[in-house]
This record gives structure tokens, C-alpha cells and sequence, in this order.
């Protein structure tokens, strides 16, 4: 055992005096969990990246990080740098075998070492110019319909085949649009669009985008909106007394608007047609934000346009509703029998709308759709019982008369003839 300690006390004192030139820290072989170089040609990414990672085991306090440069070598010509740090992800643009340098510097131990792997990209080269079978746009100015588009179509040559499905995406002034063979985008105003579609070929791991521009000029100067429109408001009930709740609408253009043929209007809640008229009134059953909107089209002009507005009605109780109802169909339909309420399969369920309290006549109070009271003494009590209904907002009382005889005050002091225990 002396003898191990020894050895161990002389190992560790050449170590000591030996630490500024130690060269076994700079063992890379050892540092290194891994090292890795390939690229994205197997996914359905668009762009084909080469990719890299680099994993290092920490073998000292050292405080300074390690140094991470990747390089793409070019032979005898020299090295490019294509990043830094631990990932590398390089965009190339055509096939060949690329060759990927890592340089690594410890700059606590004073040492480095250089790592390369080389990666083959085969995945490029789509000759779409000869795939392509047809890219047009237009608009629709020309025809009568009240809704004025830019129209699209793509398509590829018959000759092509893929195993996968081909991608594509329409853009109009870099908005997404669409994602099929056609393109129908609505537009409201004069100018001029760029239209693209972008196209993936997952079979050959490439893609391209093809644009082009269409301008519009359908809709005549008469159609400036904004000068015409004298009134738009939104609103609700929730604070009357009306057991009905609902979101009202309005919409009226300026007095000097002049058209000889009548202009329609389209009222929708969230997307649901519910109006055609000036005003507008929409009957809602549970809380949430509703999206009201107003389409206009004036006939005279051929031009149309909508605007909308959001409003959030908070006037219903969140009812806890049993298993098989939903906040839509709730307390506006149901029939109040008693204190339950007909469900499907012959069961019945409590009124989730429904609250109950009680007043005994006698300065006491309970709540609760059964209750249970103990008078004190005799006498007659006006017992009434509240019913509030929290969905329609809306509360109705009940009210009988008990007679109480029964209680008498005995004194049983007087009465007990006697009281003993034995054994």
C-alpha cells in the first residue's frame, strides 16, 4: 500500500511541474463523442442542405470555449469558411462530392486538430422548363359577377411522373392563396398583382417558382367605399331586461350616394348569412366573440366590398352543463318541469340554468333545488322559493303558506316519574 501511494505522490508531482507543455489533454480522439457530415436529400424540404455536428466530452475546468470552424475545402486551391459552432447547415445549389473541414482550437491546452468527412449530393437537377405544361393568369373584369378574381393555372406535361404527390403553393404580392392546380383570389381594388406558384417535386427533392403579373383595372372611381359608407355599428342587449339576447346592426351609406338601381346588402355572424336590410338582429344562446359583417354591392358601379367588426357578448352565466347538452342548444329550448328536465332515453337531468333559494318565513334561508327545514315553534309561515333562470337572465318566485301544530312546549322535569340504575 506505501508503496502505491508512492508511485501515485511521484505521478502526481511530474504532472505538476509538467502542466504548462502537457500534451494528453489535446487528445482529440478521446474528446470527441461525435462527428457527423450528410445531407437532407431523404426529406421533403425544399432546399437541399448539407449538414454537420459536431459533440465534445469536457475533460478539463477549462473556462474558455472550445473554437469550432467549418470549412469547405477546395483541394490545392484552398478552403472557404462556411460557418461556426456546433451545427453546420450549408445551402448547395448543384450535385457533386463535397469535401467538409472542422477545425477545432482549445484554447486552455494550446492545441487543435482538424476533422473532414466528404458528403455526395445527387438529389438536384429538375429540368422544370421542360416539365411545365402551362402557367396562366388573368382576372375575370370582362364577366358580369359581382365578385372580381385573379385566376390561375398551373399544370405539367403529361410525360411527367412522380410516385408522391406534387406540391404547390400560389402567392399573390407574397400573400399564400392557394395550394392546388387553380388559383381564384378575390380582389377589391385596381393595381397590379404578382402572382406565383411555387412547385416541389418530392420525388427529385427540387423545387422552383415561376411568377407572373396581372393587372386590374375593373373597378371604376364611383367605388370609393370610404366616401360612401355614412354608418356601420355593432351592438347587444346584454344590458336590458329582455329575456332575449341579441347582437344588433346597422349599416347606411351617405346622403349623397345616387344610383338609380337598388344596392344589396349581406349581413353575416361568423360566417352564417343572417340579413339582407339596413338594420340587423341576431338572437344569441351562449357567450363568445362574434365576427359580424356587412357586404355591399352597388349595382351601378358593379362594385362591392365588406367590413366587419368584432363584439364579445358576456351576458349568459357559464352553465355546468350534464353529458349530452352544449352551451348552443342550452336553457332556450329547454321546458321547465319541476326541476328536471327531459333528456334522451327516458332520463332526466338537472337544469344547469337554474338556480334555487328559499325563504321559510321564520328568518331563515336556504338554496338548492331540494331543501329540508325543522321549525322551531308553531305558528303559520310564508314559505317562497326563487327560481332564477342565469341563461335567459330572467327569475320567477313561488310562494305557500304552512300551518305548524305539532310542536308543544313540555316540561319534562314535572312529568318523569322516575329514573334509576342497578345491577
Amino acid at each position: 500500500m506505501k508503496k502505491l501511494f508512492t508511485l501515485f505522490s511521484i505521478l502526481f508531482i511530474i504532472n505538476g511541474l509538467s502542466a504548462g507543455t502537457d500534451t494528453t489533454k489535446c487528445n482529440w480522439k478521446n474528446r470527441i463523442s461525435r462527428f457527423e457530415v450528410y445531407n437532407n436529400c431523404d426529406s421533403h424540404k425544399n432546399t437541399v442542405n448539407i449538414i454537420g455536428k459536431i459533440g465534445l466530452y469536457q475533460v478539463n475546468n477549462c473556462t474558455k470555449p472550445v473554437r469550432r470552424v467549418w470549412r469547405l475545402s477546395a483541394g490545392s486551391t484552398g478552403s472557404t469558411v462556411i460557418g461556426n459552432g456546433e451545427n453546420l447547415y450549408y445551402k448547395v445549389t448543384k450535385n457533386g462530392t463535397y469535401t467538409i473541414c472542422l477545425s477545432l482550437y482549445d484554447s486552455c491546452n494550446n492545441c487543435d486538430t482538424v476533422l473532414c468527412k466528404t458528403v455526395t449530393i445527387n438529389c438536384l437537377g429538375c429540368n422544370w422548363k421542360s416539365k411545365i405544361g402551362g402557367f396562366d393568369v388573368w382576372n375575370n373584369c370582362d364577366s358580369n359577377k359581382n365578385t372580381k378574381n385573379i385566376i390561375g393555372k398551373f399544370y405539367l406535361n403529361q410525360n411527367y411522373s412522380c410516385s408522391k404527390k406534387l406540391l404547390r403553393k400560389w402567392t399573390v404580392n407574397n400573400t399564400v392563396a392557394g395550394s392546388g392546380e387553380s388559383l381564384y383570389y378575390k380582389v377589391t381594388q385596381n393595381g397590379t398583382y404578382t402572382v406565383c406558384m411555387s412547385v416541389y417535386d418530392s420525388c427529385r427533392q427540387c423545387d422552383t417558382t415561376i411568377c407572373k403579373t396581372t393587372t386590374i383595372n375593373c373597378f371604376p372611381a364611383g367605388c370609393n367605399w370610404k366616401s360612401k359608407i355614412g354608418g356601420f355599428e355593432v351592438w347587444n342587449n346584454c344590458d336590458s331586461n329582455k329575456s332575449h339576447k341579441n347582437i344588433g346592426g346597422i349599416f347606411y351609406l351617405n346622403s349623397n350616394y345616387k344610383c338609380n338601381k337598388k344596392y344589396t346588402r349581406k349581413w353575416t355572424v361568423n360566417n352564417t348569412v343572417v340579413g339582407s336590410g339596413e338594420h340587423m338582429y341576431y338572437q344569441v344562446y351562449s357567450n363568445g366573440i362574434y365576427k359580424v359583417c356587412m357586404t355591399v354591392y352597388d349595382s351601378c358601379n358593379k362594385c362591392d366590398t365588406s367590413i366587419c367588426k368584432e363584439i364579445k357578448i358576456e351576458c349568459f352565466d357559464k352553465c355546468v352543463l350534464p353529458n349530452g347538452w352544449s352551451q348552443t342548444n342550452t336553457c332556450a329550448t329547454y321546458n321547465f318541469n319541476g326541476y328536471k328536465v327531459p333528456g334522451s332515453n327516458n332520463t332526466t337531468y338537472t337544469n344547469p340554468c337554474h338556480k334555487y333559494s328559499w325563504d321559510f318565513g321564520d328568518n331563515t334561508r336556504a338554496s338548492g333545488k331540494e331543501v329540508t327545514h325543522e321549525y322551531k315553534k308553531n305558528g303559520t309561515f310564508t314559505v317562497c322559493m326563487k327560481v332564477i333562470d342565469t341563461c335567459r337572465q330572467c327569475d320567477t318566485m313561488i310562494c305557500k303558506t304552512v300551518t305548524i301544530t305539532c310542536l308543544t312546549n313540555c316540561t319534562w322535569k314535572h312529568k318523569i316519574g322516575g329514573f334509576e340504575v342497578w345491577n
